[in-house]
């Protein structure tokens, strides 16, 4: 927990802003970093070319290009789609954890 009674507010409220600042930056590092392999591992585990992929979540097949090669990431909504076709976390898929 952020706040501690022996802090001014203003100071717990400058930290708890930096913790969700570092937290955002390691979740982006991850998107850019770890996201594309999972998805290229996911997606090859169940045999499926790029097209395949798109045409069974309705995703368009360059978007999944893209989130592949590391070019952009996808929306929370296409994030949901893939977890669900996937049937895993989005923690895992974006790789904030191994399991």
């Amino acid at each position: 927990m952020c706040m501690s009674t022996e802090l001014p507010v203003f100071v717990y409220t400058i930290n708890c802003n930096r913790v969700f600042v570092h937290i955002f930056v390691y979740i982006m590092f991850c998107m850019k970093t770890k996201f594309p392999e999972r998805l290229k591992e996911l997606r090859e585990e169940k045999n499926l070319s790029q097209l395949q992929l798109g045409k069974q979540t309705e995703i368009n097949y360059q978007n999944i290009q893209k989130w592949e090669k590391g070019d952009t990431s996808p929306s929370i909504d296409m994030l949901f789609v893939l977890c669900k076709f996937f049937n895993c976390t989005a923690d895992y898929l974006i790789g904030l954890v191994d399991n």
